[in-house]
This record gives C-alpha cells, sequence and structure tokens, in this order.
C-alpha cells in the first residue's frame, strides 16, 4: 500500500472510530442533551470515550488533552480535545476536536480549517450540539473544504450533508455587513 493510500487509510479508520465514539456517548449520557450548558460535559465524556477507544492503539507518548492549544497561529481555533504526541516539538496532531453549543460561525469555520493546516493536524472536527434537533452536526476540515455531517442521535447513524470551499468562506466573510435593525417602525396614528 501506498504511503499516501495508509495515510487516507487512517484518516478514514479515525473518523470511523470518532463516530463510535459519539454513538456511545450519545446512548450512554442522553442525558447531557438536557443540560443547559452541555459543552464542558459533552467534551468530556467524548474524550473519555476516545481514551478508551484510540489509546490503546497508540504509543505511549500520545496523550488526550482538553482546551490545549495545537499551534502558536492566532486564527486557529483552540481545540476542547485533542490526541497528540508530547514527546514532539512540533506537536503531531492526530486528532483536534472542537465543541459548540450551537452552530460553528463563518469565522469559527476559517478557525478549524486554520487549526487543520497550521497545526498539520490529520483530523480537525467540529461539534455543533442542537438540543433542539435531533441531531449534532460534524464539521470535517480538509485542506480545501469543509464537508458537513449530520448524525442523528437516536439512530446513532453519519449522513453526509454538504461540503463547501475554504474560499467561498473566506469571500463570506469579507464581505459587507450592513448594520440593519430589526425593530418595527411605528405607523403615526391617524
Amino acid at each position: 500500500m501506498k504511503s499516501q493510500d495508509s495515510e487516507r487509510y487512517s484518516m478514514i479508520r479515525l473518523f470511523e472510530t470518532f463516530i463510535h465514539s459519539l454513538s456511545c456517548v450519545c446512548e450512554q449520557d442522553s442525558y447531557l442533551f438536557n443540560q443547559p450548558s452541555m459543552k464542558i460535559p459533552f467534551s468530556f465524556r467524548l474524550a473519555s470515550t476516545l481514551q478508551k477507544e484510540v489509546m490503546p492503539l497508540l504509543p505511549d507518548s500520545y496523550f488526550i488533552d482538553m482546551a490545549i492549544a495545537a499551534t502558536t497561529e492566532a486564527k486557529a481555533l483552540i481545540p476542547d480535545i485533542l490526541i497528540h504526541d508530547r514527546a514532539k516539538e512540533n506537536k503531531d496532531v492526530l486528532l483536534a476536536i472542537v465543541c459548540k453549543n450551537g452552530y460553528l460561525s463563518e469565522q469559527e469555520l476559517i478557525g478549524l480549517h486554520t487549526l487543520k493546516n497550521s497545526s498539520t493536524c490529520d483530523l480537525a472536527l467540529g461539534v455543533a450540539i442542537l438540543p433542539q434537533q435531533d441531531y449534532l452536526l460534524i464539521y470535517r476540515s480538509d485542506e480545501m473544504f469543509v464537508d458537513y455531517y449530520h448524525f442523528y442521535k437516536e439512530q446513532q447513524h453519519c449522513s453526509f450533508l454538504k461540503r463547501r470551499e475554504i474560499g467561498d468562506l473566506e469571500i463570506d466573510e469579507k464581505q459587507l455587513n450592513l448594520p440593519i435593525s430589526m425593530k418595527k417602525r411605528v405607523s403615526p396614528r391617524r
């Protein structure tokens, strides 16, 4: 198998392991979705599950840390969950996950992309925790794209939703935003 094929296979396996860990959290810790602020307990449970699934397969120098910067790049997001090699100066990052209560903004998607590229991260993911929905939204950053997936909590099934080019995000970010008032005009009485 070629090195590039082996790398792609490893990323697919890593994504599958992430999905399996997400399934376990949804099955065993579904009460988290009824809490007022889910990000921290959800991130912790996901990190704990990943610890059981991934760490036995990795060398001893790899660790799962929470809220540790993966890069010095200012625009990059700080991941909530980071699987990395602590022994290396350049922080060989295997997986970085950003969790958020609600959808990631355009700026945060660019930050996820920066995280992927500036830290040489194998897999950079975002998870939008949406309590009113029956799914979680997963963002998967690549060199050129951000893929969107729905992960259905009850069925524990992941399905591809759409793909956006990173260039589209950067163009959207630079668009002029006009401050439009949302107040209704009161018409004068006759």
